[in-house]
C-alpha cells in the first residue's frame, strides 16, 4: 500500500512539473503593423517579440534580413520603418504614407497603452526623419474588424487576431475563435507564426533577400538625397495633424492609392529580375 501511494504521489508530482513547464500565453500581446508591407508580432510580458509573421510578399522582402525575435517592439518598429524607407515602400517625398497599428491583449488597459505607445514610436520615427505620413489606430480604420467586434462583443484587437488565425486555417469559424480564451488564441497564432516563418526560411528567404537588395539599390539615390536635405535643414517639417486629418477623411481611397503605388513599384523590380520567381503567400491586403 505504501509503495502504491508513493507511485501515486510521484505521478502527481510529475504531472504538476510538466504543467508548470508548459508555455503560457498569459501576459502576451498581439500587434499588427500594416504599411504594406504588413507584419504581425506576438510580444511577451516584457514587450519583446517571441514570434513574427510576414503577412504578405512585401513584408517578406522588407523583413528578409531582420531578426525580430528578442527585439523590444519599439526597436522592431524602427527597424521595420527604416527598411520600408530604404526599399521605397515608404516614399520619403510623399505625404501619402500610412502606418496602421492594431493591438490585442486580454488586459484592456495594457492593450490601449501598448497601442498608444506603439503609434507614438512610429510617429516619432516619421517626425525625426521628416517623412510625411499618418500613424493610425486600427481600431478606427478597419470597418470589417469593428463589425466583428460589435457582433461578438470583443475588442478590435481580438477581431484582428481572429483574422490572423483564419489566414492560416480557413476552417476556423469566427464564432469559435471569438469564444476562444485569449491565451488559447494567442498560442494558436504564435504556433502558426513559427510554422510560417520556418517555411519562409526554408523556401523563400534567399529570393526575398535578392529582391530587397534590388529595391534598395533602386531607391538608394532618392533616399540618400532626401536624408542629406533633412540633415542640411532643407526639408520643411510636414504638418502631421493635417496629414492625419486628410487620411482619416478619405482612408479607403488613400490606402488604395498607396497599395497601387507599392504594387507597381514592386512589380517593376520583379520584372527586371525574374518574373514569377517569387510567389506571394497571401494577397497584398492583409485585411482582405
Amino acid at each position: 500500500m505504501k509503495k502504491f501511494m508513493m507511485i501515486v504521489l510521484l505521478t502527481v508530482f510529475a504531472i504538476t512539473i510538466a504543467g508548470c513547464s508548459t508555455t503560457s500565453a498569459e501576459g502576451e500581446t498581439f500587434m499588427s503593423v500594416d504599411i504594406n508591407p504588413s507584419i504581425e508580432f506576438v510580444l511577451d510580458e516584457n514587450d519583446e517579440i517571441i514570434s513574427v509573421k510576414f503577412s504578405n510578399e512585401d513584408a517578406e522582402i522588407v523583413g528578409a534580413d531582420i531578426d525580430f525575435i528578442g527585439m523590444h517592439y519599439e526597436d522592431a518598429l524602427d527597424a521595420l520603418l527604416n527598411a520600408a524607407v530604404e526599399t521605397g515602400y515608404i516614399d520619403v517625398e510623399s505625404n501619402d504614407n500610412n502606418v496602421i497599428i492594431t493591438v490585442g491583449n486580454d488586459n484592456e488597459t495594457q492593450q490601449n497603452e501598448l497601442n498608444t505607445n506603439a503609434r507614438e514610436t512610429a510617429q516619432t520615427y516619421l517626425e525625426e526623419h521628416k517623412i510625411g505620413g499618418a500613424v493610425l489606430n486600427g481600431e478606427v480604420v478597419y470597418d470589417d474588424l469593428e463589425a466583428i467586434a460589435d457582433e461578438y462583443d470583443i475588442s478590435i484587437g481580438k477581431a484582428r487576431m481572429i483574422k490572423s488565425a483564419q489566414e492560416t486555417d480557413e476552417t476556423l469559424s469566427t464564432e469559435e475563435l471569438a469564444e476562444m480564451p485569449m491565451e488559447d488564441l494567442m498560442d494558436l497564432i504564435t504556433t502558426a507564426h513559427r510554422e510560417k516563418m520556418q517555411a519562409f526560411a526554408d523556401n523563400k528567404k534567399q529570393d526575398a533577400l535578392a529582391l530587397k537588395e534590388e529595391m534598395k539599390a533602386n531607391a538608394e539615390a532618392k533616399v540618400n538625397q532626401f536624408r542629406q536635405q533633412v540633415e542640411d535643414g532643407e526639408v520643411p517639417t510636414p504638418n502631421y495633424e493635417q496629414i492625419k486629418t486628410n487620411h482619416m477623411a478619405d482612408i479607403e481611397s488613400m490606402m488604395q492609392q498607396y497599395q497601387s503605388r507599392a504594387d507597381n513599384m514592386r512589380n517593376g523590380v520583379i520584372d527586371d529580375i525574374d518574373p514569377g520567381s517569387y510567389t506571394p503567400n497571401t494577397g497584398n491586403n492583409p485585411m482582405s
